[in-house]
């Protein structure tokens, strides 16, 4: 219903601003300042820009695939906890992804790509990775972070997907020296999904032909050229960077 979209989309606001955003402002503010200890103060040259889009874009297979495989596992009982959750975030998605015009697209772009993408870009890759970072390997870094935000998804299913797309996220924010590379592509990566389906739903069409792109039924070839793209695109990006 309108009234339960509306709670959705406040909802998802406050958590975005509350506990991703608004945290990490405040400790690096109170350290040296948001744009140093955020990594924001550094802008991004044009190719660099392009190829953190492109490669979300390329990623989509990928990604698709992985979520395939894990959702068709056997999960133990003591787990069923965990797929409950994820059913219930799903299901949330669902009614975000109702969309009847442009308007609603839009609203849905900034609540789940520009804030998400800003707000937690803000604590894992701002803060939390660089704060490891000072203590241990940076890659173990990179990978815990990781770890954590999939976790902080609350979907099994989605876990280990959601986890290297964390670690790309880190790795992006590592060898860029910016926030504003990660933010850029996990706002691609989220954006994509709800253009996509704005789209189907416009044609009428079914909305999971989004998901269907990299699994077996479409064509399991594209995954594993997905996967050889995405280790393209991260070493030009890492190469890139270093020309940079």
């Amino acid at each position: 219903t309108p009234s339960a979209r509306r709670a959705l989309i406040l909802t998802q606001s406050l958590t975005s601003i509350g506990m991703f955003a608004l945290p990490a402002i405040v400790w690096a503010w109170r350290r040296n300042g948001v744009g140093s200890e955020l990594a924001l103060n550094k802008a991004l040259s044009g190719r660099l820009v392009t190829q953190g889009i492109l490669l979300m874009i390329v990623a989509i297979p990928m990604l698709n695939a992985l979520i395939y495989f894990f959702d068709a596992l056997h999960y133990p009982s003591w787990l069923q906890w965990w797929l409950d959750a994820g059913d219930r975030n799903s299901g949330l998605l669902e009614i975000f992804l109702q969309m009847n015009g442009y308007g609603d697209l839009a609203l849905n772009l900034f609540v789940m790509a520009v804030l998400p993408a800003v707000g937690e870009e803000m604590l894992f890759r701002g803060v939390i990775q660089p704060t490891l970072a000072r203590r241990m390997n940076i890659h173990l870094a990179i990978w815990i972070s990781a770890i954590l935000f999939g976790l902080m998804h609350q979907n099994l299913v989605n876990l280990i997907p959601l986890t290297l797309l964390g670690g790309i996220l880190g790795y992006l924010r590592y060898w860029s020296s910016s926030l504003w590379l990660p933010i850029l592509a996990h706002y691609t990566n989220n954006s994509l999904l709800l253009i996509f389906t704005f789209i189907l739903q416009q044609n009428n069409e079914s909305e999971e032909a989004v998901n269907q792109v990299g699994t077996p039924g479409a064509g399991f070839f594209m995954a594993i050229l997905s996967a050889l793209l995405v280790g393209v695109n991260l070493w030009l990006i890492r190469s890139s960077s270093r020309v940079a």
